[in-house]
């Protein structure tokens, strides 16, 4: 099952929100496995904790670092909107083209991708996110990080991009600092959008965990 982002402010007020908004999109009778990108990696990562019927976490680019370490929040904040105000195009056809020359692999799959992504507003297309939703996702983020050091036993694969000694820094310090009992594979020919980049290997590999959880 898929889990999209909250998108009501109020399932993002604090911890308590995010859980009851959790167990409002699953069936709590049944098993598990959370899959989590980015930020969404975070996300999985606290409910897996909190949730018995987890057996097990896949992590793509995400949950295994802090904020704290590379920003202030009130940096992250000002940027995330900035980015939002200043990602727009004059068509479709425009933004279709220009994630395409930016992209590794490209399908007519992700040509919808892009399309539902976007939003046309006063006569351009903007990101189909709300601002506030957001900021708030980004502040809750700064409580429930690090949460990849709570989990005990419970079978974590982490998959980041091969960027070899481009790595950042704060990747780095914050691999070294992972429980031993997280598995770390490196996929190369991707990057932070590991999913688009590569597709038909990140599917491979989740199945892949999954099946190994049986």
């Amino acid at each position: 099952m898929y889990l999209g982002l909250p998108t009501k402010t109020s399932e993002l007020t604090d911890l308590n929100a995010v859980r009851g908004w959790f167990e409002e999109q699953v069936n709590l009778e049944e098993e598990m496995v959370l899959i989590g990108h980015s930020i969404g990696g975070d996300l999985a990562a606290y409910l897996a904790c909190h949730y018995v019927q987890v057996k097990g976490l896949l992590l793509l680019d995400g949950g295994f670092y802090n904020m704290d370490n590379i920003q202030t929040l009130e940096q992250e904040l000002a940027e995330a909107e900035q980015f939002l105000k200043e990602t727009q195009f004059d068509s479709l056809e425009v933004a279709i083209a220009q994630e395409q020359c930016q992209a590794s692999f490209w399908s007519e799959n992700l040509d919808r991708v892009v399309a539902e992504s976007l939003v046309e507003r006063n006569g351009k297309f903007k990101l189909n996110l709300e601002l506030a939703i957001v900021l708030n996702l980004l502040r809750l983020r700064r409580q429930f990080q690090g949460a990849i050091h709570l989990l005990d036993g419970l079978p974590v694969h982490l998959y980041l991009p091969d960027l070899g000694e481009e790595t950042p820094e704060f990747k780095k310090e914050a691999l070294d600092q992972l429980p031993i009992d997280v598995e770390v594979t490196y996929l190369s020919g991707c990057g932070h959008s590991m999913y688009t980049d590569a597709p038909h290997h990140v599917a491979q590999v989740v199945g892949l965990f999954i099946r190994s959880l049986e």
